[in-house]
C-alpha cells in the first residue's frame, strides 16, 4: 500500500512539475524552465 502511495505521490509531482514548468513558459517566455534545460 504504501509503495502505491509513493508512486502515485511522485507521479503528480512530476505532473504538477511540468505544468508549472508550462504556466511559468506561457507567463515569461523570456526565461528558460527547468524542463527545457533538462531536454
Amino acid at each position: 500500500m504504501s509503495d502505491t502511495l509513493r508512486v502515485l505521490r511522485s507521479g503528480l509531482t512530476r505532473v504538477a512539475r511540468r505544468i508549472d514548468d508550462y504556466t511559468l513558459a506561457a507567463f515569461n517566455p523570456v526565461y528558460p524552465t527547468p524542463a527545457g534545460r533538462e531536454r
